[in-house]
């Protein structure tokens, strides 16, 4: 993949998919098997779904320009891990996923212009 600038000139909907693009890129690289991305009901979405040594893993992704005030996993509020519960609750539910081991993930996508800093945070949100 070609590593695009995240300039202002760039939509929203693009940057974002671009940045789950580079999620999805460095969680295979650490081992993780990507099963699904942008999981969506009603209500809810999910950036990435993965398994990684067994575990159901629902990730997060947060991507913000260099210098920001704050980190991307800050931004990461109340009423979002809310509807990511709700959202793995759902998809876990439709697909008959009992006693399965879950974990919540975070990927902070820093961009320094050309230079996208990826970093898979673990067990960031409690389940």
């Amino acid at each position: 993949m070609s590593r695009r600038s995240f300039s202002r000139r760039r939509s929203a909907p693009e940057r974002g998919r671009l940045s789950e693009d580079l999620a999805c890129e460095a969680m295979v690289r650490a081992g993780y098997e990507i099963i699904e991305r942008n999981y969506k009901t009603p209500r809810f979405e999910i950036d990435i779904i993965a398994r990684e040594r067994g575990v159901l893993v629902f990730a997060e992704v947060r991507a913000r320009r260099a210098g920001a005030m704050v980190h991307p996993l800050e931004t990461v509020d109340r009423s979002k891990v809310q509807r990511l519960l709700l959202g793995a609750r759902h998809y876990m539910a439709r697909r008959r996923l009992f006693d399965v081991p879950v974990r919540f993930d975070v990927v902070s996508v820093e961009w320094h212009g050309e230079r996208p800093r990826v970093e898979i945070i673990r067990n960031a949100l409690t389940w």
